[in-house]
């Protein structure tokens, strides 16, 4: 009752603490105005810490949003481009890789986060676990999108390497079947047919030889000269002739085995920049409270 009395009173406060520390009121106003300072000091620098601390989480997660969507959006061209590109690429029909590449540049930014600043910044408030677990899997994503991204300049590389060889190989015995073409005249052989039908071969060919792809020389000249010299085994003349064949043959057969191969690996390079484009779609959903007419969440 005497506390309360001395609070409404004019400088109750002051003269109840005075009395009940035995201090003198001006020691005691002093300690008084001391303290309060110090407590408006520590609210004020705290305030700023925490205003400060705001501000830095969200320009880093605004980063961190604006790089994942840009890694995102790389992904999904190169998938579209890829599934395109595929379906008109073949290495027999041309003479160069025709696939897209695209240049994944927020890789080089996103490899630099830190996991345990990552947390801290995006994992607060609700849904701390399912927070945890996406960016979890998110970092899984980037590493993915890092290997996939070294391993495609490596496979390319590899095929060009082995393609290479197998295309001089082809075109330098194309050019001496060219050659060949022009001596038929003299060729001597035991029968007439056998050189009557070399002759039907070529002049087929000049008709159809609209390009220089592998496909077209292959399907419209070297494989109709082989049907023609099996037919007449007889033929010594043709001894050369089968050698060059068999040279592209044995080449165009290669070429046709890698050009399946890259069309499965580039099918296969195209879908996972569809899984990584898709999966940070929904990590980000996740992340930042985000919710999308699909249930995000049931992928996790």
């Amino acid at each position: 009752m005497d506390l309360i009395i001395c609070l409404v009173q004019k400088d109750g406060l002051l003269v109840f603490l005075s009395n009940f520390f035995d201090i003198k009121k001006e020691t005691l106003f002093t300690v008084s105005i001391t303290l309060f300072v110090f407590w408006a000091g520590t609210s004020i620098n705290l305030l700023i810490n925490y205003f400060k601390e705001n501000r830095l989480r969200k320009n880093y997660k605004h980063t961190i949003n604006l790089l994942l969507s840009d890694l995102a959006r790389v992904c999904k061209k190169q998938y579209l481009a890829s599934i395109s590109d595929l379906k008109t690429y073949s290495l027999l029909d041309d003479k160069t890789i025709a696939v897209r590449q695209m240049i994944y540049a927020p890789l080089q930014f996103l490899n630099k986060m830190d996991y345990s600043l990552f947390i801290k910044y995006y994992v607060r408030c609700c849904n701390k676990k399912q927070k945890v677990k996406a960016s979890t899997r998110l970092f899984q994503v980037i590493g993915q999108a890092n290997i996939f991204e070294r391993d495609n300049q490596e496979k390319i590389n590899l095929y060009l390497n082995i393609i290479k060889p197998l295309q001089e190989t082809y075109i330098k015995h194309m050019l001496y079947l060219e050659v060949f073409s022009e001596t038929i005249d003299k060729l001597e052989v035991s029968d007439y047919d056998f050189k009557n039908d070399l002759m039907e071969v070529f002049t087929l060919w000049n008709i159809k030889h609209t390009n220089n792809s592998f496909r077209n020389s292959f399907t419209n000249l070297v494989s109709p000269l082989i049907h023609v010299v099996n037919r007449y085994p007889q033929e010594s003349t043709a001894t050369n002739l089968i050698s060059i064949l068999k040279e592209c043959h044995f080449a165009y057969s290669e070429m046709a085995h890698i050009d399946v191969s890259m069309k499965e690996y580039f099918k296969i390079f195209a879908y996972n920049n569809k899984r990584v484009y898709r999966d940070i779609e929904i990590i980000l959903c996740i992340l930042n409270n985000k919710k999308k007419k699909e249930d995000v969440l049931r992928r996790f």
